[in-house]
């Protein structure tokens, strides 16, 4: 799946200006350790949902059910002023049950292919952010003003 399918989150500044400017007075290791622990569980979130969403299936060919196939990173930007929290999925296949395809005749996996027609789109991906951007956004303050509090800060 290419890197633009995949589900980013980042933070906004501007829905989390109080909480960020209170973290950003602390040490850069703390500051890194509590964005990336918020990010982790919000990222966790959406994780679970597009797993829950995804086809179960197996195809021919196929060792794995794409539904457990997902993986969630928390990685800091190149200029390391921001943690982003990606979610997606390692099947190689995913994009195509995401959006929808036309399977056509022909070989596949030195198989013939008798079914020509259209397979219909099974969104998992963009349902799962619809589906918890907001909460995600809301845990992650949540986490964030908890770790704050046990720092007395």
């Amino acid at each position: 799946m290419a890197k633009s399918d995949a589900i980013k989150f980042n933070l906004d500044k501007g829905d989390l200006d109080n909480i960020i400017a209170r973290i950003r007075k602390l040490e850069p290791e703390l500051q890194e350790k509590i964005f990336r622990k918020g990010m982790g569980k919000a990222g966790r979130r959406m994780l679970q949902t597009a797993k829950n969403l995804a086809p179960k299936r197996r195809g021919e060919g196929d060792s794995k059910s794409i539904s457990s196939r997902f993986a969630l990173s928390v990685r800091k930007t190149k200029d390391g002023r921001m943690i982003k929290a990606f979610v997606r999925n390692k099947a190689p296949h995913a994009h195509l049950m995401e959006y929808g395809f036309w399977l056509t005749k022909g070989k596949y996996f030195q198989k013939r292919i008798k079914f020509i027609g259209p397979h219909p789109a099974q969104g998992f991906m963009r349902p799962a952010l619809n589906q918890n951007g907001q909460v995600s956004l809301d845990e992650f303050k949540s986490n964030s003003e908890e770790a704050l509090r046990k720092l007395g800060k």
